[in-house]
């Protein structure tokens, strides 16, 4: 049985193993991504350095004494957006034996929360390494809001580009 509890200290080092797996698996799509966050030591302080911040929760889904996947996310607040809940690209990771569907379940335990306390836009950048857990994300009404690129410039090379002429 999969129980879903607030994240506390005792679960960051399983929290770090799993982010450690889904950037190997991301690495596996994009080889130009970070190889030092496959190791949990390092995943596990990108997990830290996000909790320093003031407004940062967190929920695990746990079975038996396994953490099986998290959500961190961030409560925040501009003139843009209003009240709004970010979760950055660290900020989930599901083990690669659950299934895709988990990420739901682990934003429907904590997004009721998130509405019941006036936080209706809802934020998050989601790995794109795995085609399943993103359509899980689409299939919840999330949308492609802006999408980012990565460039290699050490191998780059521009090229002239010539004026387009009728």
């Amino acid at each position: 049985m999969i129980q879903f509890m607030g994240m506390e200290e005792k679960h960051i080092r399983q929290m770090s193993a799993l982010l450690a797996k889904r950037q190997e698996r991301e690495r596996k799509a994009f080889p130009y991504l970070p190889a030092r966050f496959e190791e949990i030591d390092e995943a596990e302080s990108v997990i830290r350095k996000m909790l320093e911040r003031p407004y940062v929760g967190g929920i695990v889904a746990v079975r038996g004494i396994d953490v099986i996947g998290y959500l961190l996310y961030e409560f925040k607040e501009n003139a843009e957006r209003g009240r709004y809940v970010w979760m950055g690209y660290e900020s989930i990771a599901v083990s690669e034996h659950e299934h895709p569907r988990l990420v739901r379940l682990l934003y429907a335990d904590a997004g009721a929360e998130w509405v019941k306390n006036g936080y209706f836009h809802h934020a998050l950048m989601v790995p794109l390494g795995e085609q399943k857990l993103l359509n899980e994300w689409l299939d919840q009404s999330f949308h492609f809001e802006q999408k980012y690129a990565l460039l290699p410039l050490d191998k780059y090379e521009p090229k002239e580009v010539t004026p387009n002429r009728r």
